[in-house]
């Protein structure tokens, strides 16, 4: 792979740029029903209220979760790496869960904050049990982080049984991972916390790619590696938090975009970390409606959509992996 220069980086966004806002000019239009943006009366209505903060959403959200994802494989040197798969999704959602069952519900930012303290829990939890002397061993850390995930799913599955069947149905359509919104109440929630997010991982995108080549030679070099990772981790797990609080956990997006991106662009940091965002946010928006569209008249959360498409991926990559 030919090295960073200028022009190579600006190209690289530029041709991304290009893809992601034409995902922002069609996906809105897509439906049930055709609507374009120069739509009159009733369709102009839901065009302005219900699909275009939907694909705004949609773009918030995969932009900062193929960013958190694109982080977190950098970091540990492993494409299995994602917000998903260490952990950190499934402690934010069952914190974020727990949070909406009580007064923080009420209060600005209180699910996001939960969600972010649920996230860290999970990190910590997994960092401390594959933590060994002389590294973080990327393997065991995936291990662990999936072993984390399944038990964090056993007790969301305790705590909706018990919460009322009617708040049970919500959860349950929330925890599938969606993009249904209202009026723009949504991303103003996610939004700062997914600004600081990016803001922390892309300004350590120089330090990611010096500790990409190895620890040490990234110490040698007057990279401080714990502080890289600590930065890593907090703005993977606000980030991520930030998304899960509002839309539920949306798995996948943070796992199959980086690992494309750097199949074209290539692993350095500095240029795949943005790219990552802008891929993300067109990726979501646009697997959102297609699932509107090709579920109609009933519509299927974005979650599985993203689902079935990474569970095959993840397969996939575990063989090529294996192969090596």
């Amino acid at each position: 792979m030919s090295a960073l220069t200028r022009g190579r980086f600006f190209g690289a966004l530029l041709i991304t740029a290009a893809f992601t806002a034409a995902v922002f000019a069609v996906a809105p239009m897509i439906g049930r029903t055709w609507i374009p943006w120069t739509a009159t009366g009733v369709d102009a209505d839901i065009f302005a209220r219900l699909r275009l903060p939907r694909v705004v959403l949609g773009l918030l959200a995969g932009g900062t979760l193929a960013l958190c994802g694109a982080s977190m494989q950098t970091l540990l040197r492993n494409p299995l790496a994602s917000e998903y798969t260490l952990g950190i999704s499934g402690g934010a959602a069952f914190a974020a869960l727990l949070a909406g069952e009580t007064v923080l519900a009420s209060v600005p930012g209180g699910l996001q904050a939960a969600g972010l303290a649920g996230g860290l829990l999970s990190l910590v939890v997994v960092w401390s049990l594959a933590r060994r002397r002389g590294g973080l061993p990327p393997g065991e850390l995936i291990l662990t982080g999936v072993t984390l995930s399944l038990i964090f799913s056993a007790l969301t599955l305790v705590a909706l049984n018990r919460i009322s069947s009617t708040r049970a149905l919500q959860v349950v359509r929330w925890l599938a991972g969606g993009l249904e919104t209202t009026g723009y109440d949504a991303v103003r929630q996610a939004a700062p916390w997914c600004a600081a997010a990016a803001a922390l991982l892309l300004a350590s995108a120089r330090d990611l790619h010096q500790v990409a080549a190895g620890e040490d030679l990234a110490a040698s070099r007057g990279v401080s590696v714990p502080r890289t990772q600590l930065l890593a981790f907090l703005g993977a797990s606000l980030g991520t938090a930030a998304v899960v609080s509002v839309c539920g956990p949306i798995g996948f997006v943070g796992l199959i975009v980086p690992h494309a991106v750097r199949l074209v662009a290539g692993p350095d940091a500095r240029l795949a970390l943005p790219l990552s965002a802008l891929a993300g946010a067109g990726f979501l928006a646009l697997a959102d409606a297609a699932a509107r569209a090709l579920s109609s008249p009933q519509e299927l959360p974005v979650g599985v959509v993203t689902a079935m498409l990474g569970g095959p991926f993840f397969l996939w990559l575990l063989r090529t992996r294996n192969r090596v």
